[in-house]
């Protein structure tokens, strides 16, 4: 296995990785948004869309990185 074939494999699970917890947040916050949607007011969705707004900038940026890294 060349350098190129080992970090296209590194971001491979970079992005897996980032994609689970990813999911894992949003799971998280639909619960919470079930749970109590009756309870949670504005600020906090608003919170909540923020951060997933900045984990899809995370993940935008990782995927970036990435491809310049390997040369893509």
């Amino acid at each position: 296995m060349d350098t190129n074939d080992l970090a296209r494999q590194k971001l491979a699970e970079q992005r897996q990785q980032e994609d689970q917890r990813e999911e894992s947040m949003r799971t998280r916050s639909e619960e919470e948004l079930q749970g109590s949607e009756n309870h949670l007011d504005e600020e906090a969705r608003e919170h909540l869309a923020q951060q997933r707004q900045q984990d899809d900038q995370r993940q935008e940026s990782l995927l970036q990185r990435s491809e310049e890294e390997v040369g893509l």
